[in-house]
């Protein structure tokens, strides 16, 4: 079916370039669909780690001291999307207010997604950009490209082998912790993982992206993570 729709869009591009005058044959929506059998969608979780592990967990991977380790655990630190971080780039970064805006056009939801910065990731920051002078944050190889989309998955692979986690499983880490650790609204917190409501309807009449309880969020979720880092406030967390 994967293979339908690729050569559903070539038949497409040569239609559209006049260099092909038939029909697409290759439309899922045509009769090659029907002749398909009925697939249903397979949901595989990415692997999570559980959130008591974490400090220990965080506190090994600072010990490392490569871009990815930086990248993962900035990413760690913001419950940001893999793509949302290797495609940071300084320009993104408000440090008055210690705040990165992400672009509509880098996001899931293609909608811009603002980010409160706790002091561990803002020490990252800090860190990345006086080692160097790059457009992104976290550079890759070559310094005018990002860092792989690979490069923290396969530090988790060879640095931690016994850990059953992807860098995408870390949103699920910090989801579970939000939710049976905190007493933070909920909405804010899915506002956290940048996940739009369900309902288009609330949605549309929601006027705030919960700013203010994101950043007690956020300063709670770093002091977890890494218990020696300072936090504003402690609001919403379990007595």
């Amino acid at each position: 079916r994967k293979l339908v729709q690729n050569l559903g869009f070539i038949f497409n591009w040569s239609i559209a370039k006049e260099w092909r005058q038939a029909d697409n044959p290759a439309l899922i929506t045509g009769p090659l669909g029907i002749l398909l059998p009925h697939q249903k969608p397979k949901i595989r979780p990415h692997p999570a780690l559980p959130y008591p592990q974490l400090p220990r967990f965080m506190a090994r991977l600072g010990q490392q001291s490569s871009t990815a380790a930086y990248a993962l655990q900035f990413m760690i630190l913001t419950a940001a999307r893999t793509s949302e971080v290797l495609g940071l780039q300084r320009s993104e970064i408000d440090t008055t207010v210690k705040l990165w805006s992400v672009p509509a056009e880098r996001m899931k939801i293609r909608k811009p997604h603002r980010v409160p910065l706790s002091h561990p990731a803002m020490a990252i920051l800090a860190h990345q950009t006086a080692r160097h002078n790059h457009h992104y944050v976290f550079p890759g190889g070559r310094p005018e490209r990002p860092l792989s989309n690979m490069a923290m998955l396969k530090l988790i692979r060879t640095q931690f082998p016994k850990t059953d986690a992807t860098p995408h499983g870390f949103r699920s880490t910090f989801r579970d912790w939000a939710g049976e650790q905190t007493r933070f609204d909920a909405q804010a917190i899915e506002f956290c993982l940048a996940h739009t409501l369900p309902n288009p309807t609330q949605a549309a009449y929601l006027r705030t992206d919960f700013l203010a309880e994101r950043r007690r969020i956020m300063d709670e979720w770093a002091h977890f993570a890494v218990p020696e880092a300072p936090r504003d406030n402690l609001n919403g967390r379990l007595q």
